[in-house]
């Protein structure tokens, strides 16, 4: 089916699917608050195959095998609603989904419908078995990273966080003490109710995100900086940046959203100008190596990531310089947040979450050779003082003539078998960018 044709249909009933979109002359529209991206997720592709009086065929591209889809409809400006759930498969990179229109369906219905109008996301685990098997999109909605534990309790409620996920319930909320076995059993898999609508920008170009940067003033203090953020748009997620003498590239220093109003915002930044207030309604990284900022500039802008290459809109016009309306900037191949900028393995997703320059390349810590160690200086030799998350990998040499090798099995034995103990070799210890998070 050519992308010419035009798709219409009549409102859907309330339990089915559609209710007519209304037309808005302003540049703000409300919409609920998009998927939190995994970078996996921003390659998957939505066609329409076929339409007809009886159903509309979906076709999801590059989905991934043992995987499971949720494919959901905008039922109007602020409610998407579920379309049911189904597996990637086995034998192609293609999931359908099959939907069945009502009766009374007409090709004169003034709403078209396009790929736009429905939306898919995955629910992988990537700690599956080992974490609580949360999905990914919801550890970095909340958390802002994967591979958070599931059987903790953050909130000290008597809830842990998988089963706060399995309820649809928000893991940084105080509930009501659970009663005896109301943690289980688990529907699974959860759907959620969507937040309430943040607003949107009817037209997403880096002109129209630049002309929404927001002024922020500052104000030291002994422990950090209270910021003013002035005059924000109502219900609208932002993404603070800083920058400062030391670094002038823009860097992320937290999410927040505004109120319901247009009065100022106060937010509140360390001393290396990240954020210390509860961020909303993404947590980013922590990071403990940056510097201090010095003579800091801060600003805001639109933190929604239209394009879903996992990098928000504001970022890519302030920073990457990519097209916050194209997953893949240029056409490369690859999606804009996937990319390496910089020739030393980190993407632009990491240097995101970890505030590194996407264009200055980083160095490696530096290789660190121990002579006959105990577990213990091996232990805190492979600490490094870097915010990005190098791998350490250890090599081992058995005698002062020969060569470092591959930490194995087979050489296993020559590392100290307890903390009193010295290893009956030498051991280095060099450093490796690991591989693209899922």
């Amino acid at each position: 089916m050519k992308a010419s044709q035009t798709l219409r249909v009549l409102r859907w009933a309330r339990s089915t699917v559609v209710a007519l979109l209304i037309q808005c002359s302003v540049m703000i529209l409300l919409d609920t608050v998009a998927f939190a991206q995994v970078p996996s997720d921003a390659t998957l592709r939505i066609q329409i195959t076929s339409l007809s009086k009886t159903n509309i065929s979906v076709t999801i591209s590059n989905t991934q095998a043992e995987v499971l889809y949720e494919l959901q409809y905008k039922q109007n400006r602020t409610n998407w609603i579920s379309l049911g759930f189904d597996n990637g498969s086995e034998m192609t990179n293609e999931t359908w989904f099959v939907i069945w229109m009502p009766t009374n369906y007409t090709a004169n219905s003034p709403t078209p419908i396009t790929a736009k109008s429905f939306r898919v996301r995955s629910f992988k685990d990537s700690y599956a078995g080992g974490k609580g098997g949360m999905a990914d999109w919801w550890q970095i909605k909340y958390f802002g990273n994967i591979g958070v534990d599931g059987f903790a309790d953050p909130m000290g409620d008597g809830w842990l966080t998988m089963t706060k996920w399995q309820k649809g319930m928000d893991p940084f909320k105080w509930y009501t003490p659970p009663a005896p076995q109301s943690q289980f059993p688990y529907s699974n898999p959860p759907h959620y109710q969507e937040p309430l609508p943040y607003a949107q920008l009817n037209e997403i170009t880096a002109t129209s995100i630049s002309n929404r940067i927001l002024s922020v003033t500052a104000k030291k203090q002994t422990n950090g900086y209270v910021l003013t953020v002035h005059h924000p748009i109502i219900h609208a997620r932002y993404l603070l940046l800083v920058r400062d003498t030391l670094d002038a590239q823009w860097r992320a220093s937290g999410y927040f959203v505004s109120g319901t109003n247009r009065n100022s915002v106060q937010l509140h930044v360390d001393t290396k100008g990240m954020m210390t207030d509860p961020q909303a309604p993404i947590t980013l990284q922590a990071v403990q190596f940056l510097p201090d900022v010095v003579q800091p500039q801060f600003t805001a802008g639109w933190g929604e990531d239209t394009d879903g290459d996992g990098l928000p809109d504001i970022y890519e016009v302030l920073v990457t310089r990519t097209d916050p309306d194209d997953a893949d900037t240029g056409d490369t191949g690859i999606p804009d947040g996937y990319r390496v900028f910089s020739d030393d393995g980190w993407n632009n997703w990491d240097k995101f979450h970890y505030r590194a320059n996407p264009f200055k390349k980083c160095e490696p810590p530096p290789v660190v050779v121990l002579e006959k160690p105990t577990a213990s200086e091996i232990f805190e030799a492979q600490l490094s003082k870097t915010d990005l998350p190098y791998e350490p990998e250890l090599e081992i040499r058995t005698n002062s003539e020969a060569s470092f090798q591959p930490y194995s099995l087979s050489v296993d034995r020559y590392l100290p078998p307890d903390n009193r103990s010295h290893a009956r070799g030498d051991v280095r210890i060099v450093w490796k960018v690991p591989p693209p998070s899922p």
